[in-house]
């Protein structure tokens, strides 16, 4: 009993001044902590303590992978790299040739036995069906060459016409550019002249012309909305400045750009009709015969040689004076008819001048230009070829 009580001291004497320094305050607070704040100290204490040389937190993220490229995304451009691989454009020094001249005539004629082209008759107005020659000359040629000349009508490019290559040859020659235009319907006309040595297609020169049509009554003309001051003067009056409403006209045809022909006092009653241009007599349409309906009308066909199609419309005309056959063929001195009122109230010729299609709402008319008829003009055109 004594040796048990003995061995119980000794523990609590060895157990004590270490439980003691356990309950002891903390070196940096004054008096006994509160249960709260010992737990916060002890979750403090778990935490694992940082380095104190951590790097910075931008440092501490994985580079970023490369985003994937699809099909569509641009690759990256070296752009050091990129401006030394283009390629770089030759200063162009003097060119290897000379433009002498460039013209739009009538006829060209050549070659001779100087191998010259000569243009006779340049101008810059034509009739619809006439050839159109364009013509240009060229000097001191020292590279291999080759021509395109460019069409426009109305402001839209309409054909390319471009030349083969012809060699470089030992000595500085002359060369032409000749090139007859059948295309030719009622328009205004640009031609772009281009040549390429080599280097690219270059314009050398630009000319212009109009193709117009033959009044289809004698007289003088003019385009005015009141009568003519002088006797046998025809008013050419675009006919929706006149009040009309804008309708359709014969098979839905769009006639907006239509012209109402007058003379003084109603004085055109009776008055021969023509063609505006060589043609073919058709249905109006598609639909309707020569003269036939409440106004009397007849379409007329006209074709380039290189196919191109137009038409021309005559209306109001006296019923019994148009004695035309679908089919027929019609020069520009074949009478179509007389002038009347067919259809409206008083004597006129109503004109359109067509493109578009002979189908039923198909047509639509456009702003042409018109020749006086003369007989000087007739004979001049006596002798139209397409050649």
């Amino acid at each position: 009993m004594k040796k048990t009580t003995f061995v119980l001291a000794l523990c609590l004497i060895l157990v004590a001044p270490a439980y003691a320094s356990r309950k002891s305050p903390s070196s940096h607070a004054h008096g006994r902590r509160s249960p709260a704040a010992a737990r916060v100290v002890k979750k403090a204490a778990a935490k694992p303590v940082k380095a104190a040389a951590a790097k910075p937190r931008a440092a501490q993220k994985a580079p970023a992978k490369p985003a994937r490229r699809t099909a569509n995304s641009a690759r990256p451009v070296d752009k050091t790299k990129a401006a030394s691989a283009q390629p770089q454009r030759r200063q162009r020094g003097p060119r290897p040739y000379q433009l002498v001249d460039a013209q739009i005539c009538a006829r060209v004629e050549g070659p001779s036995r100087s191998r010259d082209y000569r243009c006779i008759d340049e101008t810059d107005s034509f009739l619809a069906g006439e050839t159109v020659h364009l013509w240009a000359k060229f000097a001191n040629i020292s590279a291999g060459y080759r021509y395109l000349l460019k069409t426009y009508r109305d402001g839209q490019l309409i054909k390319d016409s471009k030349s083969g290559w012809y060699p470089k040859s030992d000595q500085p020659v002359a060369s032409y550019l000749v090139h007859k235009d059948h295309n030719t319907i009622p328009g205004s006309y640009r031609v772009d002249f281009l040549i390429d040595v080599g280097d690219g297609y270059e314009k050398v020169a630009s000319r212009a012309f109009d193709v117009e049509v033959l009044s289809p009554v004698e007289g003088d003309l003019r385009e005015q909305c009141h009568w003519p001051a002088e006797e046998d003067t025809w008013a050419f009056c675009p006919h929706v400045s006149t009040g009309r409403h804008r309708s359709r006209g014969i098979a839905m045809a769009n006639d907006n750009a239509a012209w109402d022909v007058n003379l003084r006092d109603y004085a055109d009653a009776n008055k021969e009709v023509f063609p505006v241009a060589p043609g073919r007599v058709v249905k109006y349409g598609n639909q309707w015969m020569p003269g036939e309906g409440s106004y009397a009308a007849v379409l007329i066909e006209h074709q380039t040689a290189a196919g191109e199609k137009w038409w021309s419309g005559y209306l109001h005309m006296r019923r019994d004076s148009v004695r035309l056959e679908v089919g027929q063929e019609v020069d520009l001195d074949t009478p179509i008819g007389r002038v009347g009122s067919s259809g409206t109230s008083n004597s006129h010729l109503h004109l359109a001048i067509y493109k578009g299609d002979n189908q039923l709402g198909a047509l639509k008319s456009f702003n042409a230009e018109f020749r006086p008829r003369t007989h000087s003009e007739l004979r001049r055109v006596a002798g139209i070829t397409r050649d």
